[in-house]
Parts: structure tokens; sequence; C-alpha cells
């Protein structure tokens, strides 16, 4: 199974203080579409699939991501984004 490869709509910076742990925190939230193959697209889908991802600082490509790009992602055992990968 090829990986899923997403393009990039939008990129917000977040930092804050958890409400859950009292710690500070930083990341991206990273809004996508999915991009889909020629066969792939779900045949009942109207219009595109849309995904927030949240990524840590160090989980992001050292070159900076800019919107209008495609990546796809590699994720931890916790199901949690641990790559950000550009996508040809």
């Amino acid at each position: 199974m090829a990986k899923e490869t997403f393009k990039v709509i939008g990129i917000e910076y977040k930092d804050y203080v958890s409400k859950r742990t009292g710690k500070p925190t930083q990341g991206y939230n990273l809004y996508t579409t999915q991009v889909f193959g020629t066969d792939e697209k779900p045949a009942k889908l109207v219009g595109d699939c849309c995904f927030s991802f949240w990524i840590r600082p160090e989980n992001m490509p050292e070159k900076e991501l800019k919107v209008g790009e495609k990546v796809s992602f590699s994720y931890n055992k916790f199901g949690n984004v641990e790559t950000v990968e550009r996508a040809d």
C-alpha cells in the first residue's frame, strides 16, 4: 500500500500552556486535503477530504513547509505524527 499524500492548505504555529498538564506546549496545526490517485478517490466523495494534524516542532522538516506542497506522514505506535516528509 502506498503512503497517503496530502496537500498543505494551511500552517498555524501554536504556543500555549496545556490545561491538562500545565506545561508549555509548542507545535503546529498542519491543515491539509488528501491527494488521491486516479482510482483511489471514494466513489461517494464529493469535493475534498480535509484533515488537521498536530506536529511537534522537532518533527517538522528542516526546510520550512509552504502552502501548496505535498507531504506524507509516518506515525509512531500511538498514532501520532512522527515525521513529515515532502512527497513528489
